[in-house]
This record gives C-alpha cells, sequence and structure tokens, in this order.
C-alpha cells in the first residue's frame, strides 16, 4: 500500500492557490459520501516520486498533517481524478476519494494481456 503525506489548507480564492502552486505544492481535495470535502496540498517533490506507481485501483493511506506537523487524520483513500497544466503537463490538483465500508464503488480495472492464446 502506498503511503502519502499532504498538508491541509485553507480555501482562501486563486491567489493562495496560485502562490501554493509556485511553491512547488500540488493542491487537492479528499471527498466522500461520509466525509465533508477536505482540501489538501501535497509537496510536489513528494507527490512525482510516488505518481508513476499509482492507479485508480491501489488504496493510498493519506496521513494528513497540519501546518505544525501534527498528525490531524489518516484516510484510506482512492486516487479519483488528476489534472494537468495543458501547457507543461505538470499535475497541478488531485481529487482523492474516501470510500464508505458497505458502499459500492465503480473501479476501472485495466487489463493487461500477457503471451498468445493457445490455437
Amino acid at each position: 500500500m502506498i503511503v502519502l503525506e499532504a498538508y491541509t489548507r485553507q480555501p482562501k480564492g486563486k491567489r493562495e492557490a496560485r502562490r501554493l502552486k509556485r511553491a512547488g505544492e500540488v493542491l487537492g481535495v479528499v471527498y466522500g459520501p461520509a466525509t465533508t470535502p477536505v482540501p489538501i496540498r501535497i509537496k510536489r517533490a513528494v507527490f512525482e516520486k510516488i505518481f508513476s506507481s499509482l492507479s485508480e485501483t491501489e488504496p493510498i493511506q493519506l496521513i494528513i498533517k497540519s501546518e505544525n506537523e501534527e498528525v490531524v487524520s489518516q484516510k484510506l483513500v482512492f486516487l479519483k481524478s488528476i489534472q494537468r497544466d495543458k501547457i507543461t503537463e505538470v499535475v497541478v490538483h488531485v481529487d482523492f476519494y474516501e470510500p464508505m465500508k458497505g458502499h459500492k464503488m465503480r473501479i476501472n480495472v485495466p487489463i493487461k494481456v500477457v503471451g498468445k492464446p493457445v490455437g
């Protein structure tokens, strides 16, 4: 299971979002049927390291910390969507989905064909 650290952020508008992006942060949100949306930010260097191994089907242990490094919550989430800059193709926003126990969830599972069929 992938472990990812994120930090809480206060939604203060475009100016603050642009400042965070320029400072090397990836903005995001965690939402689900049983939770209120939580705006987060992730250090771009940390996100880029694990980005290649992320998929919609693998659960992620998301550790959300406050500004002073205290753990606010830990959530089991799935990657829902990724938004990229149109020109540079740098990741600018990610959505994480926190499922509810007993709640049905629809996930696209990639199928990889290996080898040749007999016959």
